[in-house]
């Protein structure tokens, strides 16, 4: 007998074609020199790129001059549909990874939803982006989806030297056929990834002009943090002092902002997310900051962001207008 509470077993959830596997392999930054990453490539262009990674790299304009997060820091959210409490989100700072070889930060998100809510409908999400760490440009974004009412995977492999992203994603509801996408599309502008966007909006100098490309399911996208107000939100965490921010994230083809959103940052170095409050048609989905770990210091380098940050948030231009 179904129920609404079931979840699929992970087997049961499609796996990755062939052709969208990539090599990953562990990293351990506080133990391997970056000189010594590439053991096996001793040419000069290699030893050019292990110089580009030196902790002395002098910061971009634009940017701050130091980690606004540690390695392991880890933020959890307690998370309402209107007033009913649903679940708990997590967003992490994993290890670093090299995928395909390059050296890669790595951010996992998961929602988990409680027991109570569970009878209702059942989640329990992950979703991981590989960001190159020369430049905090995608190499690789997962979901996988596990709901009660829908399942599936989507994997994206961003390839940087060719600027183009092959997008798959398989998704089944229950008693209908598995859908299945698989397409390949231009990149502009090196944008981030939607899970990397998070993250890199933190190296921003200027806490009041955040804009940056993003891209998300064939678009490019303008995400513009329109400064509102600060304001002090005391939370289970501890107290924050926050800037707050309306998101107005534009979509490729209209300069109408697209969706309804607020964000609390702290208004510090680390630059935090304490609060989210996201409109629906039916309501709104909150998140409150409820437990923190700040993690421990890196022992790489900055990123030499590659990622433009004053772009007109009103447009989406191709490469050959930027250049």
């Amino acid at each position: 007998m179904c129920c609404a509470s079931q979840l699929k077993e992970a087997h049961e959830i499609v796996t990755a074609p062939e052709k969208m596997l990539q090599k990953v392999e562990d990293f351990a930054p506080q133990a391997e020199s970056i000189d010594k990453v590439d053991k096996k490539n001793k040419s000069k262009k290699s030893k050019v790129a292990a110089l580009s990674l030196e902790k002395n790299r002098k910061p971009v304009e634009g940017f701050v001059d130091q980690w606004p997060f540690m390695l392991n820091e880890k933020s959890t959210f307690a998370v309402r549909y209107g007033f009913i409490e649903g679940g708990r989100a997590t967003i992490e700072v994993a290890p670093p990874q090299k995928i395909e070889g390059e050296l890669a930060l790595h951010y996992v998100t998961q929602a988990r939803s409680d027991k109570i809510f569970d009878l209702f409908y059942r989640i329990e999400d992950t979703v991981q982006s590989w960001v190159r760490l020369k430049d905090h440009l995608p190499l690789r974004h997962e979901i996988l989806q596990n709901e009660s009412g829908e399942w599936g995977r989507r994997i994206v492999i961003f390839d940087q030297k060719k600027k183009v992203q092959h997008f798959y994603s398989s998704t089944t509801r229950p008693n209908k056929p598995t859908k299945i996408i698989d397409e390949s599309h231009e990149l502009f502008n090196n944008p981030q990834d939607i899970l990397g966007a998070l993250f890199f909006s933190r190296f921003i100098k200027d806490p009041k002009k955040i804009s940056f490309p993003v891209h998300d399911r064939f678009k490019h996208w303008n995400n513009e943090y329109i400064f509102d107000d600060k304001e002090e939100l005391n939370t289970k965490a501890g107290v924050f002092q926050c800037n707050r921010y309306k998101l107005y994230p534009r979509v490729q083809g209209n300069l109408e902002p697209q969706g309804d959103a607020l964000i609390w940052i702290s208004d510090d170095p680390r630059k935090v997310l304490v609060k989210f409050k996201i409109k629906i048609r039916i309501g709104s989905i909150t998140g409150d900051l409820v437990e923190y770990q700040p993690g421990v210091p890196w022992s790489l380098a900055l990123p030499a962001f590659a990622t433009p940050i004053d772009l007109d948030p009103s447009k989406v231009v191709s490469n050959e207008e930027i250049k």
